[in-house]
């Protein structure tokens, strides 16, 4: 059997799914009752496209933590090296690290953090290791703010520091994509064309749009784009449910959703 490469997802609930203002387990009713469960995560809408297309690659949410003040980097790097080490994770796949949780404010320690993280995925075999900026909007508190200047730098600078840094032995590879810039651009065009915000309002957590825009820039950075002819699943999906979509809009409709999925996978 020729094994398939996975994706492995590590940060906190934007990675593990909540577009939908909850996470999967606590959505009801039951999956095949609700209209838009397939919208629930990342991983949900990349691997409906990925499959539509023919490709067998696979997304999932580890369930471990990237950078977060509120956990010890060093449990972090074990439950990596961990599922390096019972094959979990293994050579030619991926990982995408996202954190958007509570920070502590110190650029120089959250850039070590991510070079520890960095270096547990890459400095023994050939696994991708995929990091991004990440967007924060006013309405977060301050600990969640990563384009402000926490002393000299943002947590954002750091982060670009993390992934320029030299990781010694290093055997696989860094990519980088900024999200934030992305989903700044995004969130611009959708709120001036049709009152449509594509974040929720804890300006924190993207609603079904900005994780849209989140899947559509992580295939893209893993170069899928060129071989992705279509994207009807999701594009039906939010054609004939417009209505639960339109996050207030009095103007957003079918053929515009249908347009949002569009821009937002295949470009």
């Amino acid at each position: 059997m020729t094994y398939r490469r996975k994706i492995h997802i590590i940060g906190d609930s934007i990675g593990k799914g909540w577009a939908l203002g909850r996470y999967e387990e606590e959505i009801t009713p039951a999956y095949y009752l609700y209209p838009v469960y397939l919208f629930r995560s990342i991983s949900s809408m990349a691997n409906n496209v990925l499959y539509e297309n023919g490709i067998r690659d696979e997304f999932y949410y580890t369930g471990v933590p990237a950078v977060n003040f509120s956990s010890d980097i060093s449990t972090t790097v074990a439950a990596i090296r961990a599922l390096i080490a019972n094959g979990t994770i293994r050579s030619g796949d991926v990982v995408v690290a996202e954190d958007a949780g509570q920070h502590n404010q110190d650029p120089d320690l959250y850039q070590s953090q991510w070079e520890q993280v960095r270096a547990a995925v890459v400095d023994r075999y050939d696994i991708t290791f995929v990091m991004m900026s990440m967007f924060s909007y006013p309405n977060a508190a301050a600990d969640y703010q990563y384009s402000t200047l926490f002393g000299t730098r943002t947590m954002n600078e750091a982060t670009v520091a993390a992934y320029q840094a030299t990781i010694p032995n290093e055997r696989g590879q860094t990519l980088w994509v900024d999200m934030k810039t992305a989903m700044d651009n995004w969130r611009s065009s959708a709120n001036s064309v049709d009152n449509v915000d594509v974040m929720h309002p804890d300006d924190i957590h993207p609603n079904v749009w900005g994780q849209a825009l989140m899947v559509g820039e992580l295939l893209k950075a893993l170069n899928y784009r060129p071989y992705l002819n279509t994207a009807d699943g999701l594009k039906n999906l939010a054609y004939n449910q417009y209505g639960l979509l339109k996050y207030g809009s009095t103007t957003f409709n079918a053929t515009r959703a249908f347009q949002y999925m569009q821009k937002c996978i295949l470009g």
